[in-house]
This record gives structure tokens, C-alpha cells and sequence, in this order.
């Protein structure tokens, strides 16, 4: 259309030959180029720079992976789940009773103070302090693919909570109050973004996100998304570290 535009100026203006027409495009087409170099630099793509300042804001918990441990096995990971780049002491740390390869039929995950030391990877319970605990998950089925989550002192939910795989691979958590089970408070679904490193999305039973999960290498990741209250961030932790270990007890034994 802009070269049809040129030739029709030219006409009018008198121009006679192709060489004429062809010098005129030719500059037309370059002072194009410079005014769509300019309008994205003086426009640059303005929903880029939201989206990555949101992304920050989110909380992303990783699983520790202490050095006695990954020299052995580069996916084993340790009790520790923390917010990924932080040191010292932060409002965000889980720690869990066992290791995700344990075959005790019970695991407990509570807040810490603090991140792990040397001595809390002596394998010990002695160190676990069950007065501070959030959840006691216990397996109900023998393979590892049903659970209940009983909350203990800073729970907010009533009664106790059921977490299992459907047919479908996707995990489900059911609140149960005086024994009677309610509508699904929780469920995942896979992650169908290009992000092949996301496995899955948590969301409540209506589809609002609440947070993703997937692997950065050989180290598992949570992230939280904006908005989620501490009791909902502690159930969603607590059901992410249920998930990592039923994962975890079936490949050891696809493995055997």
C-alpha cells in the first residue's frame, strides 16, 4: 500500500522513470523502518514489566538440598522447605519430620524459625519440635496414594482433612468436620504451559489459583501465588510435601 501510495506522488509530481520510483520507495521504506524502531522504544510493551514485578512479589519455596545428601543421589533432597535466595531466619520455613523417601506410615511438617544445620541432618526426630507442628499426615492406603492430614494447634481447619490421587493423576483434598465430608477445598491440575519445568497448579474446587509447583533442575519448587493467606500458604505447603512423597515412595519401589 506505501509503495502504491509513493508511485502515485511520483506520478504527480512528475516523476519519469523506474530509477526515479525505485530511489523513492527505497527511502520511503527506510524512514518506515525508523519510525517503527522509535515507537517501540518510546513504547515498549507495557504489560512485560507488570507481569515480571508480580512474579517477584510471589513467594517461591524450594526444598533444601543439603551437600551429605546430594553427593549421593543429585535428586534427594532434605527436611527443609524455604524461600529460594534467602539465608537466616524468615517467616517462611517448613520443616518436616522425615525424609520424602521414608516408608513411615506418618510424617509431621511444622513452621521453623530457622533454616537447617548440620545436627538436624543427624536423621533424628529428637530435633522436631511436635509442640510447634501445623500437620500429622498419616497414609491410609498401602500405596502411598491416600492420606489424611490431621492439624494440630495452629490449624484453621475443623476436624481433619483426606488427600488422594483420582484416576486421573491429579491430587484432591476433602474437608471433613464431625464426619461429614464437604465439597473438595483443594485439588491439582496439570500445568499446561510451555514451562516444562511446572508440573502442576493447586487450585480451590471454583479454579482459583493459589499456587504452581514443578522442578528447577533436580530441586523441587512451590510457588505461592499473590493473595493466598497464611492458613490456605500452610495447607498448600503441607499437601505439595504430601504429594513429593508419595512420588517419591513409588519410584523407590519401581525402582527395587
Amino acid at each position: 500500500a506505501d509503495q502504491t501510495n509513493v508511485l502515485e506522488s511520483l506520478h504527480k509530481v512528475g516523476a519519469r522513470s523506474y530509477q526515479d520510483i525505485e530511489v523513492a520507495v527505497e527511502h520511503r521504506s527506510k524512514e518506515s523502518e525508523k519510525d517503527a524502531e522509535w515507537e517501540s522504544i518510546s513504547h515498549p510493551d507495557e504489560d512485560s514489566t507488570p507481569v515480571k514485578s508480580l512474579e517477584a512479589k510471589k513467594l517461591h519455596l524450594v526444598y533444601d538440598k543439603p551437600l551429605a545428601r546430594t553427593l549421593t543421589k543429585s535428586a534427594a533432597v532434605g527436611r527443609f522447605v524455604y524461600p529460594g535466595g534467602t539465608t537466616g531466619t524468615t517467616n517462611n520455613i517448613y520443616e518436616v519430620s522425615h525424609f520424602l523417601e521414608t516408608s513411615s506410615p506418618a510424617i509431621n511438617v511444622r513452621r521453623s524459625k530457622t533454616r537447617a544445620d548440620m545436627w538436624d541432618y543427624s536423621g533424628s526426630m529428637s530435633r522436631f519440635d511436635t509442640e510447634d507442628m501445623l500437620y500429622e499426615i498419616v497414609k491410609t492406603k498401602a500405596d502411598y496414594q491416600e492420606f489424611e492430614l490431621s492439624g494440630r494447634q495452629q490449624n484453621p481447619f475443623a476436624g481433619t482433612l483426606t488427600m488422594h490421587k483420582d484416576w486421573s493423576g491429579g491430587w484432591k483434598v476433602r474437608h471433613n468436620i464431625q464426619g461429614n465430608p464437604k465439597p473438595f477445598l483443594l485439588r491439582t491440575t496439570p500445568e499446561w504451559s510451555k514451562n516444562r519445568e511446572e508440573d502442576s497448579r493447586w487450585m480451590l474446587e471454583d479454579g482459583v489459583l493459589q499456587a504452581r509447583s514443578g522442578w528447577d533442575d533436580a530441586t523441587p519448587w512451590l510457588c505461592i501465588e499473590l493473595g493466598v493467606d497464611h492458613q490456605m500458604q500452610d495447607l498448600v505447603v503441607t499437601c505439595w510435601i504430601v504429594k513429593l512423597w508419595s512420588e517419591t515412595v513409588a519410584l523407590q519401589r519401581h525402582d527395587q
